[in-house]
């Protein structure tokens, strides 16, 4: 919406102010308001995010027991691996 006394755009979600109309689509369009369709695998975490690189980067940075669990299940991968034989 245009807020004529001010002479600014403002988000109708988070009440942002911009000057240009361009910068209040590109607001709307970025992550500020994207559905947070990924969900943290940790037990009592709770995180969400709009990509998956984003709870990737929550992942790795160790601040719930999701990493513990990842590496859990990487490490049983590992084993069930090495018990193949390839042969040619």
């Amino acid at each position: 919406m245009y807020d004529a006394n001010a002479r600014l755009w403002v988000c109708w979600l988070c009440l942002k102010r911009m000057r240009h109309k361009g910068q209040l689509e590109q607001h709307l369009k970025g992550p500020a308001h994207a559905e947070k369709l990924f969900k943290c695998p940790g037990t009592a975490c709770g995180k969400e995010a709009s990509s998956l690189s984003g709870i990737m980067q929550h992942i790795e940075s160790q601040r719930c027991d999701a990493y513990d669990l990842a590496m859990g299940v990487m490490q049983q991968l590992e084993r069930k691996m090495s018990s193949f034989r390839i042969t040619g």
